[in-house]
């Protein structure tokens, strides 16, 4: 295989550092050129220890110029992109440039270190070609996401270069596959390419970017399998979502929407609020698709009395509204048979979780030393519309319960967090 490679990259025409795009060379030709390149840097990839690692090259390239390439472990314990980036061009202007890089770029390091989706974010790159998406089930599809929410154009390689790829990393993908989930999470599934294709068409608006810039939520709920319309028409969708919001005793609908200001597309409606107020200030926005697919970025409450802390029953009324809604959607027939229902907090890391018990927080449920490490907390369920209907609560109790752990809360009172979330949902 790295013969192979190698003769390909030899035999191109034209040489890949310093030169000048001609009129006669495609955009297609050039990423193709740059895509073998990155595979030739990741079969030079070094394992940090004995267990499968994926093989991964890193290749830079501004304005038809090649500014550097790396491989993983080029630099000890490194990723091939902080290597590319960080180490080899800590000083150079880098915005604007394209990234080719074999492996989804990672969107999780453990602290201090800044996870590759960030840093490319941070550089104010303006494209990323990837050869395949992260077998790892806890990263897949989260790299690409993050990108693309950031503004950055997403593509893959060829697909006789991307089947290259993994050929080169067969060991580490039958690993992944090979994982044992525990009782009650699903085995690894691939989401179906057209909810990826719809979500890049969605507009990226002012206040989405706002969002985006602050630590928020990022819920998706969506069927298993792709069918265009399980919504007759858009305006059914308008329909639904008029009479599905979730009421939350005392706090915001969700989601929260002026049903005068609903967004009317093509194949889906959006809707979109801010709320700003001496007690809390907080913004959204979310979509719905024909095909059943629902999407919804909100930032974090900002509540002057808890500075940068999250409270925990933010984070167990997410849950809890979000399965709700997923329960009314499968009631609708919209996620049948099963449904996939993913809670992501980003820009968490360095927060710590609060539950105040008395009006001045001396009494704190969660007590100290109970924050997070990780920038992204992402929690995924794949349950069948049966689960919904009957485990609707105690399904969400137990993602929020996942999520606390993340913020190092391993103890906290399960019936507590019961009575509060039928206090503000109605008993279940």
């Amino acid at each position: 295989m790295g013969e192979d490679v190698k003769a390909q990259v030899k035999s191109s025409s034209v040489t890949v550092s310093g030169r000048k795009q001609s009129d006669a060379d495609t955009v297609e030709d050039d990423d193709r050129r740059y895509a073998i390149l990155a595979i030739e840097e990741a079969l030079k990839s070094a394992p940090e220890d004995g267990r499968p690692h994926p093989k991964v090259g890193a290749v830079i390239v501004k304005d038809g110029n090649l500014l550097s390439q790396a491989h993983r472990g080029e630099k000890s314990k490194s990723h091939a992109e902080y290597v590319a980036l960080e180490d080899k061009l800590p000083d150079d202007l880098v915005a604007g440039a394209t990234v080719y890089t074999t492996l989804e770029p990672c969107t999780t390091r453990k602290h201090p270190k800044i996870p590759c989706a960030q840093r490319i974010i941070d550089r104010r790159v303006a494209r990323v070609v990837i050869g395949m998406l992260d077998p790892n089930p806890d990263i897949r599809g989260l790299g690409d996401q993050l990108l693309s929410e950031a503004g950055i154009e997403i593509q893959l390689f060829p697909r006789d270069l991307g089947s290259q790829v993994e050929e080169i990393n067969r060991d580490f993908i039958r690993v992944q596959k090979q994982r044992q989930t525990p009782v009650g999470f699903a085995t690894l599934e691939s989401d179906p390419k057209e909810f990826w294709e719809q979500r890049k068409r969605l507009p990226e608006t002012e206040l989405l970017r706002k969002i985006w810039s602050k630590p928020y939520w990022h819920v998706w709920i969506r069927p298993t399998e792709f069918k265009k319309a399980r919504f007759q028409d858009v305006e059914q969708c308008r329909q639904f979502m008029l009479s599905s919001e979730v009421r939350v005793q005392d706090w915001f609908a969700y989601p929260s929407f002026s049903p005068h200001t609903l967004e009317v597309g093509d194949q889906c409606i959006s809707g979109e609020i801010e709320h700003s107020s001496t007690m809390v200030s907080r913004a959204e926005r979310w979509s719905i698709f024909r095909s059943g697919q629902f999407i919804h970025n909100r930032s974090f409450d900002e509540i002057a009395q808890l500075g940068d802390r999250v409270h925990v029953m933010e984070i167990l009324d997410m849950t809890t509204a979000g399965f709700e809604l997923a329960a009314r959607m499968a009631s609708r027939g919209v996620l049948t048979p099963r449904a996939a229902i993913t809670f992501a907090l980003r820009g968490v890391a360095g927060r710590s979780l609060t539950w105040p018990q008395d009006l001045f927080g001396d009494i704190d449920a969660v007590g100290r030393n109970c924050w997070c490490q990780d920038e992204i907390i992402e929690v995924e369920r794949r349950v069948t519309t049966d689960e919904l209907s009957t485990r609707k609560r105690a399904l969400a109790l137990e993602v929020a319960l996942e999520i606390y752990t993340k913020f190092g809360w391993t103890e906290p009172s399960t019936e507590g967090l019961e009575n509060a979330q039928n206090k503000r949902f109605g008993a279940g």
